[in-house]
């Protein structure tokens, strides 16, 4: 049992999809779940990439309009093609401006390491979503929002209140147990 003095709890994402998404939305709990126990460190590295993969996937899917998933990469490109995922997530906790991918660059890096670590046995996951996770956050949010709200691609402003919120308690988690 965990026990933790002043608790509180924080939507870690907004991937709300409206009634019309119903299907899809009770689909991604299970990203959410994956993501909150990443975040407690309570889940192996592999299994959240193959989430996030898989998140990605269905959401790339539902905005292309697809019913049958081609190659990840095809799904990527379709949606570059179209406009877009070629936003810089450089402000997305990365180092520098220089150090942040594009959403579609993200993504096709995830589908890297994921392949290696599911069919050779990489042990790069870890190290990948210490560096990537809030941009991969960041790039599911996004996407979910153009799926729901149908909008234009484009690059989401700022990092969103939740990731932020997350953010200063998961500082404050690690600064109570020091």
């Amino acid at each position: 049992m965990l026990r933790k003095r002043n608790a509180t709890a924080y939507m870690v994402v907004d991937f709300w999809l409206g009634q019309e998404h119903d299907d899809l939305a009770d689909r991604l709990t299970v990203t959410l779940d994956t993501i909150s126990a990443w975040a407690f460190d309570d889940i192996a590295p592999e299994a959240v990439l193959e989430e996030l993969h898989t998140a990605a996937t269905l959401l790339l899917m539902r905005r292309l309009g697809l019913r049958r998933a081609p190659a990840f990469s095809e799904l990527v490109e379709r949606e570059v093609a179209a406009g877009g995922l070629n936003q810089g997530l450089w402000f997305a906790d990365y180092n520098s401006f220089d150090d942040a991918p594009t959403m579609g660059d993200l993504l096709l890096d995830l589908k890297t390491v994921r392949a290696r670590s599911k069919h050779q046995g990489s042990r790069e996951s870890r190290e990948w979503l210490d560096h990537n996770f809030w941009g991969s956050i960041v790039t599911l949010e996004y996407l979910a929002e153009c799926v729901r709200d149908g909008l234009p691609r484009r690059s989401p402003a700022f990092t969103s209140e939740s990731l932020a919120q997350l953010r200063a308690s998961h500082a404050a988690l690690y600064a109570e147990e020091a």
